[in-house]
């Protein structure tokens, strides 16, 4: 019987989803289309990779987006959007990653770059591809 918090590998298909603080240093003004972006600061790398979460495996009858950016009630945040495939392209993987995290533990991946790929590149292409969605 599988541990109750496996998830299976990612697939190139998922959504990812993640929180993003609603604050100026995390969302900033496009200068090309006028409408808010997240920063690429929003996309910062820990010593693990960057936590994401797969939207498919996010249980409930709300919109997986609108999950993600209540996460931390007492931090008002927005989620972001974007494909698994699109991080291949950029030379970053995306695994599973799953935590014992109330609702979303299971639904939790990391994005990793792979050996040669810079973090300041990384997170600028992050937030090339990243779509607000709640």
């Amino acid at each position: 019987m599988p541990h109750p918090h496996e998830a299976p590998a990612v697939a190139d298909s998922e959504m990812l989803l993640r929180r993003i603080p609603s604050t100026p240093n995390f969302i900033v003004t496009d200068e090309a289309t006028g409408g808010q972006r997240p920063s690429s600061g929003a996309f910062a790398f820990g010593a693990d990779g960057l936590s994401v979460y797969r939207a498919v495996l996010i249980p409930g009858r709300e919109p997986p987006c609108d999950i993600v950016a209540r996460l931390l009630p007492e931090r008002p945040g927005r989620s972001v959007e974007f494909l698994a495939a699109e991080c291949l392209v950029f030379a970053l993987s995306v695994e599973a990653d799953p935590t014992d995290q109330p609702i979303v533990g299971r639904a939790h991946a990391l994005v990793r770059r792979k050996p040669g790929t810079g973090r300041s590149k990384a997170q600028r292409q992050l937030a090339g591809i990243a779509r607000f969605c709640a």
